[in-house]
């Protein structure tokens, strides 16, 4: 039960510090600055994860 609570607290955490940046990104850079950073950060997490998921597979074949 507490691990399931820090997580709800992390993700809405997350969730507003997320709202508060794509406000001041959108004021700043407008909303082709806010989509080439969202887009950004989509890529280096899924690269993330690729890297990651190969990492895992190739030290299990070894």
């Amino acid at each position: 039960m507490a691990v399931q609570g820090v997580s709800d607290m992390l993700m809405g955490a997350a969730g507003a510090a997320g709202g508060a940046v794509s406000g001041l990104v959108l004021g700043f850079a407008g909303y082709l600055g806010l989509n080439r950073l969202g887009g950004t950060i989509a890529a280096a997490v899924l690269a993330a994860a690729v890297i990651t998921r190969t990492s895992h597979r190739q030290s299990a074949a070894a």
